[in-house]
């Protein structure tokens, strides 16, 4: 005797998605540079705040007054930033190389954003460039952005100090790139932030999806065994990838954005 086999229908249950409202992205609103507080510097010309120190010291003992360095440190000594007061250039080959690479590019009214401000001395140097119509400084360190009110006043005799094109984010890197549409993106990002080894802060993809076509990302790299795991990441994210090498250790990292 043959049995009969029956089928069981089977019930495919569709579950009830709800309309999630398109929310616009809301800009973060910039800093008012004349709230912060500027680092007071002592009679030897130093100043400190909770994590580094602001040293002012002449880098020629014949040299004028105006032509001092300025130095900001941690605490235990490791050089965040240093530029020279005068000519306020940077002191740091990796940062003369990139502000040079910029200045040299043909673009007109570029738009900058800098991931890891510091106290702005990159900034204040690329300010005076005519290709460069604004740049983001983004930094979580509050005590940074005092510094900059501090170089602020230092060169405030310098007539080429555009510092009006310079606009500052207390934020993490990744919170302040989520804000950007696709109406706001940049020519140029210099990730500059300073992060313990191994950790990477956001995704090169990400930081390239908010470049405009043709847009730039230069890289600050210091560790050696960093430098792997960073141009695996670039060179997946990017379409031309150029690697320099600096004699104190410093590598520039040149990603270009098709």
């Amino acid at each position: 005797m043959k049995t009969r086999k029956t089928l069981k229908k089977s019930k495919h249950i569709v579950p009830i998605v709800p309309i999630v409202p398109i929310v616009p992205i809301v800009p973060i609103v910039p800093m008012n540079m004349e709230n912060v507080v500027p680092i007071k510097i002592d009679s030897r010309g130093k100043g400190c705040c909770q994590g580094f120190c602001l040293e002012i010291s002449k880098s020629n003992e014949n040299e004028k007054e105006n032509d001092n360095v300025v130095l900001l440190k941690t605490r235990k000594g490791t050089h965040y930033s240093a530029m020279q007061v005068q000519d306020r250039s940077t002191t740091f080959l990796y940062a003369n190389f990139m502000n040079k690479f910029i200045q040299n590019l043909p673009e007109r009214n570029m738009t900058i954003c800098i991931l890891g401000f510091a106290c702005g001395s990159q900034a204040l140097e690329l300010s005076k460039y005519r290709n460069v119509a604004r740049i983001d400084g983004v930094d979580m360190d509050p005590d940074m952005f005092r510094a900059f009110k501090t170089l602020l006043l230092l060169t405030k005799h310098n007539e080429q100090n555009d510092a009006n094109k310079i606009q500052c984010y207390e934020s993490d890197a990744e919170s302040f790139l989520h804000r950007i549409s696709p109406e706001t993106m940049y020519d140029i990002i210099i990730d500059d932030i300073f992060v313990e080894y191994d950790k990477v802060p956001i995704s090169y993809d990400f930081i390239a999806s908010k470049l405009k076509p043709g847009g730039y990302l230069l890289i600050n790299i210091i560790e050696e065994n960093d430098l792997k795991r960073c141009m695996f990441q670039v060179n997946h994210a990017f379409e031309h990838v150029q690697l320099i090498k600096f004699d104190n250790g410093n590598k520039c990292i040149i990603c270009q954005k098709v």
